[in-house]
């Protein structure tokens, strides 16, 4: 699925406001008029949370935590707010003063997890998340959360486990139905649309669900319904490049470049210095047919970067050195779709030399020369294409075409 999951862990800090009332602190320097105040302010600072008011948070609950109250709501709440400012440091401080005062407190363990994950410190994290599950008792949240951070560590089986542990706690919460499609999903894709749909059918409908169950429906090669679902993604987070990212790729696997020269137009404008915008939209252009557009694009930028040594190459948007092979190769088959023999031949051996075993390469170099009455070395090509892919239908084609 795209690259990181895209559901949301939602913490339920409304189950806690009516411990707030009756959790006063009971040190020696408050009387009931202090413990009133504070759970005043822990009521304030429930809501300023709720509404991303993180600073205002800090404000209102660092003096209690300075004259150390024993309420572990104070320091959870705190940190809590320390976490979404970055503050990751006061944050665990705080979580673990929480959990001091209240070894059983589930969602104290739970979002100190979390924040372990974040800051890469999963051997302790881990710890974290069982200490949840164990107080948590029969919550899904834990195992839920649990499963995300499994699934970001690529520990895919553990974090289905998990999933499957909180759908079998609540198998009405379509965040849960969803997490275990994700899990099977590349497993057993027909059982994960099962789950998909299920989610729908309680309601889910965030956009990165959309994208994920699009992603799903188009490794299933239901290529309309994908489209459905990924436009939703993009119409509820218009302003999300991946979302038009994958909405633009279905297009061009379902024949419909057309549509995706617009997204791809506007992903480019937005980030110019994106090597992987710059060669779709090449491509999406050459699909569709416009042959000059696709070289306009490309052909410049490609002369460029073609020219840096491949170990100080630009980094390109994922950090990594442009793909400029594809690019000579997009190139070399745009020249070709305007019989400009000569320079297709020339692009399609600079690819080449780039990645001299590519199969991709290798039948398009066939192609071009034996459009250009080069059958012997159109041949040899092919030939070349199947020694490493022997079950390559194209290559196979192409050289019994030419063979008769």
């Amino acid at each position: 699925m795209s690259g990181r999951p895209s559901l949301k862990s939602v913490l339920a800090w409304l189950i806690l406001v009516a411990a707030f009332l009756g959790c006063g602190g009971r040190g020696a320097k408050e009387g009931p008029g202090a413990v009133a105040r504070m759970n005043d302010d822990k009521i304030s600072a429930h809501d300023l949370l709720e509404n991303g008011h993180f600073a205002e948070v800090v404000g209102i609950l660092t003096p209690w935590a300075e004259e150390k109250v024993p309420d572990p709501q104070v320091y959870s709440m705190l940190a809590k707010a320390q976490w979404k400012l970055g503050n990751y440091d006061d944050a665990i401080a705080n979580y673990e003063a929480a959990v001091r005062l209240d070894y059983s407190n589930t969602y104290a363990h739970l979002e100190l997890a979390q924040i372990l994950v974040e800051i890469g410190r999963t051997g302790r994290a881990l710890t974290e998340f069982d200490l949840a599950i164990r107080t948590g008792e029969r919550d899904p949240l834990p195992h839920y959360n649990y499963g995300l951070a499994l699934y970001g560590m690529k520990r895919r089986e553990e974090a289905l486990e998990q999933w499957r542990m909180a759908y079998a706690l609540d198998s009405r919460d379509p965040r849960y139905a969803e997490a275990v499609g994700i899990g099977l999903t590349g497993k057993d894709d027909e059982a994960a649309l099962e789950y998909f749909e299920e989610a729908d059918s309680l309601g889910a409908d965030e956009a990165g669900f959309h994208d994920n169950f699009g992603l799903l429906l188009q490794r299933l090669g239901r290529y309309g319904q994908a489209e459905a679902e990924f436009e939703k993604a993009v119409s509820r987070e218009p302003g999300n490049a991946l979302y038009r990212r994958n909405l633009a790729i279905l297009y061009m696997a379902s024949g419909q470049s057309s549509l995706a020269v617009p997204l791809w137009e506007a992903l480019l404008g937005e980030n110019k210095e994106s090597p992987v915008y710059r060669i779709y939209l090449a491509r999406a252009f050459f699909d569709a047919g416009r042959f000059d557009s696709a070289i306009d694009v490309l052909e410049d930028w490609a002369q460029k970067v073609g020219a840096i040594p491949p170990a100080s190459g630009t980094p390109g948007a994922e950090g990594e050195a442009p793909p400029i092979d594809e690019a000579f190769d997009v190139l070399a088959m745009s020249y070709r779709g305007k019989k400009d023999t000569v320079r297709a031949v020339s692009y399609i051996r600079r690819a080449l030399a780039l990645k001299p075993r590519s199969v991709a390469y290798l039948i398009n170099y066939g192609v071009i020369l034996a459009e250009g009455g080069n059958i012997p070395e159109a041949k040899a090509q092919w030939e070349k294409a199947l020694e490493i892919d022997p079950g390559n239908t194209t290559a196979s084609k192409n050289l019994s075409a030419y063979s008769r």
